[in-house]
């Protein structure tokens, strides 16, 4: 009958909706997967790309080692995960105290922290023309900073990225002497 059919109908579409959903999931799972593959390798192969030496632009600075190829997952940025009202009573804590603070904001919920707890990610230096960029990933349901080159880095070479800073109270001096340096970070 014409009901039967349209019911079969109906259930046939269901079902191809159904499948479609797992397919999508399965995808996502998959991606999930090597995101989480491809940290696990940069954090691998971490020391034997990357140290932390004396900087021409700030104290201390990420060195590459090697040569690093553009779109290169380097490094995450890893550090105690906080809210951001924490990490705002933290920074003038810091400040108070004649600490420097390394704060990045992971996403609008959380700010990594790694002054005290974290990796050589925190010793990279801001540039007007950086060779590195940040890109917030979610994997394992936590958001994740990763350090990607936006060049390739010969041995020898500071890594570095455009902290992007707002102005919060005055300018602060840039030193990454570019030539495109625009004499503030912010």
């Amino acid at each position: 009958t014409f009901k039967e059919q349209e019911e079969r109908k109906t259930m046939q579409l269901q079902e191809e909706r159904t499948n479609n959903l797992i397919k999508q999931d399965e995808s996502l799972m998959a991606r999930a997967e090597r995101l989480r593959e491809r940290i696990a390798e940069a954090q691998r192969l971490l020391r034997d790309r990357v140290t932390f030496g004396k900087s021409n632009i700030h104290g201390w600075g990420l060195i590459a080692k090697t040569h690093i190829k553009a779109g290169t997952m380097v490094v995450p940025f890893r550090g105690e995960s906080v809210r951001p009202s924490v990490a705002n009573l933290r920074e003038k804590a810091y400040e108070a105290s004649g600490r420097d603070c390394y704060l990045l904001m992971a996403d609008p919920k959380t700010v990594i922290d790694t002054t005290a707890k974290g990796n050589v990610a925190r010793f990279t230096n801001h540039s007007c023309n950086p060779n590195m960029y940040t890109k917030i990933v979610s994997a394992d349901g936590a958001s994740h900073i990763i350090f990607f080159t936006r060049a390739d880095v010969k041995p020898g070479e500071e890594l570095t990225y455009n902290y992007r800073f707002d102005a919060e109270e005055g300018r602060v001096p840039c030193y990454c002497g570019a030539y495109n340096c625009r004499g503030f970070l912010c």
